[in-house]
């Protein structure tokens, strides 16, 4: 039986695309599809699968670079470093930077909640520069980790009062239904209360032919455009949506075409195994990996013409 979008809820108007198995030794399927109308992207995972805390539990699993932030970001704090801090997270990613931009804008006396804090670094982050922000997140391991690293201010689920701000990052694109989602978050927002949050952007597999961005199901299984977020509101909210283009994720994609490879290189094994590579084949791929990261970054102004979006960064406020 074909599934309806959970976005637009219009009927008879998905396109099946695959059945996506993004790792070679777990045999996890996600049927794949796209609302003709909405243009949104999905994949379909087992209920009856807690892929979420799997992939925190398991070495090599999707979630392991949260552990080394939240490692680095713990060496930091512990010698008071939150100026140094700051630049690591800043440099680590740009959805990093871009929410650390936003909330420096706001007052330290209001009440933040971040949702699906993973293992609690940026949470932790700003609590040491004095933000009165919580985390929480589903996974219990996460939330231990969290615990054990930075403090008690992480919990399984928000606790029952309002906040001025919640946000996230790319966790609405990780959920069932997303529609579902914010509306359950917006509820816990003040009545002059705001959410700030990364989405994943369907359109940049779509300009490279791909069928997913670089992290495959089962943990980012919805793909938006600006227009997904007028479908799951309604008119007590204004929304804000601001396309980012984030230049070394913009050069890396040309790199990997220049280089005739795929862009998303999906996790090819669940568990990582130490594969041993021949000295000079690994020199020769460095060295032409580079070259073509030059050719890349002199041409920058001009791909950014034809590509100059990686992702979405929503703010909705209440009216």
């Amino acid at each position: 039986m074909t599934p309806h979008c959970k976005i637009c809820d219009t009927p008879e108007a998905l396109k099946f695309l695959a059945t996506f198995q993004p790792y070679s030794d777990v045999d996890w399927r996600f049927p794949t599809y796209e609302c003709r109308n909405c243009g949104v992207r999905f994949a379909l995972r087992d209920p009856l699968v807690n892929y979420h805390e799997v992939l925190h539990s398991t070495a090599g699993g999707g979630y392991e670079n949260h552990y080394r932030i939240a490692e680095r970001v713990k060496h930091y704090l512990a010698h008071g470093a939150s100026n140094e801090c700051e630049q690591y997270l800043m440099k680590d990613g740009y959805k990093y930077a871009e929410l650390i931009r936003f909330i420096k804008t706001k007052s330290k006396v209001m009440s933040i909640l971040e949702v699906g804090c993973s293992t609690g670094f940026v949470t932790a982050f700003l609590r040491s520069i004095g933000y009165n922000i919580e985390g929480s997140d589903i996974s219990e391991s996460a939330i231990n980790y969290a615990k054990s690293k930075f403090g008690s201010f992480y919990n399984l689920q928000p606790k029952k009062k309002q906040y001025d701000i919640v946000i996230h990052l790319g966790l609405i694109g990780c959920v069932d239904d997303p529609k579902e989602f914010l509306s359950g978050y917006l509820d816990l927002l003040k009545p002059n209360g705001e959410m700030f949050f990364n989405a994943p952007d369907v359109e940049s597999p779509k300009q490279l032919g791909e069928l997913w961005v670089s992290t495959p199901p089962p943990d980012l299984i919805y793909l938006f455009n600006e227009k997904s977020f007028q479908y799951m509101l309604n008119n007590s909210f204004n929304v804000t949506c601001v396309k980012v283009s984030a230049k070394r994720e913009v050069i890396w994609k040309h790199v990997k075409k220049i280089m005739n490879k795929d862009y998303n290189v999906y996790p090819k094994i669940f568990r990582q195994n130490q594969q041993v590579y021949d000295e000079k084949r690994a020199l020769i791929k460095r060295m032409f990996s580079r070259i073509a990261m030059v050719i890349a970054y002199v041409i920058y102004p001009f791909l950014r013409k034809y590509d100059n979006e990686y992702g979405l960064f929503v703010t909705i406020k209440r009216k």
